[in-house]
């Protein structure tokens, strides 16, 4: 039997002006040691190089919040006819940079020593190209997509992804959060439905349950509204177990593959900043509805 681990969600340069905004510092504490405050080379690139993207977006009117993640769509839907260009080169230059770190050095592996502390934390999504993001960031309504947190413990084989969802003018605020029970894949060589390798990285993730609630309705918080539904999108639908490659982990950043190839970037956060505990993975659920991710839509099953 396996031992329960867990799960995470991670390039020429462009035409464009690097940003002068600098990187990140975060000093956090990773094996009982304090990791360095600044990021290595091929880390600054990929944060300038997202910078970039979060800079264009906010000029053309195309990114509601500046915390919530730059998705591949909301490039293209802010910046089509003449900046399509501008923003293929944005695009481009993101997912290069991740490639070039992820091919720096080998990635985690999940049964060594310090992988719990590499992995495990607090994580803010900063860029994907995952439907399940980019289906999130054009939302109808005035609704947007605020932050998207995603909580791992590797020894527990626990992960909660947590998505924020604000009106732009404040008429609603809503949470949801996805558990997930998390697995080391423990098969070497085994192909994901992109045809790639398990390199002793890749966890496989079983969604639980869906929680969604309503913390504000019209300027009144309404605490006490929320529902609870079974996770019921195509992967459920169709039997298949999704999959998570960490192609890179460092103490502030960490870039991981879904089993589609689609791509994650996170930046490490103290574990304060999401002040409620973890949605508790086995207790009952007792509704009937069903949640697909990839329409963002409660069903009855």
């Amino acid at each position: 039997p396996t031992t329960p681990r867990t799960f995470t969600a991670s390039t020429p340069r462009a035409a464009t002006a690097p940003s002068s905004r600098a990187p990140p510092r975060l000093a956090v504490i990773v094996g009982g040691a304090s990791a360095s405050s600044q990021p290595p080379p091929l880390e600054q690139e990929l944060e300038q190089s997202i910078v970039a993207c979060g800079e264009w977006l906010e000029q053309n009117g195309g990114r509601r919040y500046p915390s919530s993640p730059i998705t591949n769509a909301s490039l293209f839907n802010a910046l089509k006819g003449e900046h399509e260009r501008p923003a293929r080169r944005l695009i481009k230059r993101v997912e290069a940079a991740a490639a070039e770190l992820e091919a720096s050095r080998p990635p985690l592996q999940l049964d060594a020593a310090d992988a719990d502390a590499l992995a495990s934390g607090c994580w803010l999504l900063k860029y994907s190209n995952a439907p399940e993001i980019t289906n999130l960031a054009k939302l109808p309504l005035g609704l947007g997509l605020e932050k998207v947190y995603q909580r791992v413990s590797l020894g527990s084989g626990v992960v909660e992804n947590r998505a924020m969802i604000r009106h732009r003018f404040r008429l609603l605020r809503q949470v949801t959060r996805v558990v997930a029970r998390a697995t080391r894949e423990p098969e070497l060589g085994a192909p994901n439905r992109a045809g790639v390798p398990n390199a002793g990285n890749r966890i496989n993730v079983r969604f639980m349950k869906v929680v969604v609630a309503l913390r504000r309705v019209l300027f009144v918080p309404t605490p006490f509204l929320r529902i609870v539904a079974r996770p019921n999108g195509p992967n459920e639908k169709e039997g298949r177990t999704p999959t998570l490659d960490l192609t890179y982990v460092s103490a502030t950043t960490r870039v991981s593959r879904g089993g589609d190839g689609s791509l994650f970037v996170l930046e490490r956060r103290p574990e304060g900043e999401v002040a409620e505990p973890m949605e508790e993975l086995d207790a009952p659920i007792a509704s009937g509805r069903g949640f697909d991710g990839t329409t963002g839509k409660i069903e009855k099953m």
